[in-house]
């Protein structure tokens, strides 16, 4: 394994073990924070095509902010897994009446059908991306597996990569490499950095 790797396993303990010890309590309030935060953010870049992802239980939670992105009339659209020829994520439309069901990560990925194909990512006007770690730089600490970093790495231009966590998951320096994508913009509870 090499250094940065091994850095990377170690943050991901550390950082996850932090989230894992917030209380429901704080993780509803900062969701609504960030949410209001996202919301103000995406409205000043209008966005209308949004990607996001249905958040873990110990993730910042986005079920409020696709709620609200969905009753505001914005296309809202979450990824699924593909494995073949290469392990990325496709992006397909939701609404209040997808149907979903777990992938072998355990999340929650739309159904696809004929009313709901996928969307190239670079349609996308704003991307909302999962952190286990960040730091102020737009470095980006995910599960390790390295979809969004392959799925964004074909795709120009980019869109507004924008990465929600709880404050507690910043790191000095994130560990990373060349084929890390950087943020352009991070939202906690507290904050909305613009790198």
């Amino acid at each position: 394994m090499s250094d940065i790797n091994f850095k990377k396993k170690f943050y991901r303990t550390q950082l996850r073990a932090r989230r894992q010890a917030l209380t429901n309590s704080f993780r509803e309030k900062a969701a609504v924070s960030m949410t209001e935060q996202m919301l103000s953010v995406l409205s000043h870049a209008h966005a209308i095509h949004i990607g996001t992802y249905h958040s873990l239980p110990e993730e910042m939670g986005t079920t409020y902010l696709i709620n609200a992105l969905i009753s505001l009339n914005m296309q809202v659209y979450l990824p699924t897994i593909t494995e073949s020829p290469s392990p990325l994520l496709n992006f397909i439309s939701i609404n209040k009446k997808t149907h979903f069901s777990k992938n072998k990560y355990q999340i929650f990925e739309p159904e696809i059908n004929d009313d709901n194909k996928p969307i190239k990512v670079s349609q996308l006007d704003a991307l909302i991306l999962p952190l286990v770690g960040f730091d102020l730089m737009g470095n980006r600490l995910g599960m390790g597996k390295g979809y969004y970093d392959r799925t964004l790495a074909g795709c120009h231009p980019h869109p507004l990569l924008i990465g929600i966590g709880y404050a507690c998951q910043t790191l000095n320096e994130v560990p990373h490499n060349e084929n890390d994508v950087k943020l352009s913009i991070i939202i906690t509870e507290n904050q909305t950095h613009y790198i």
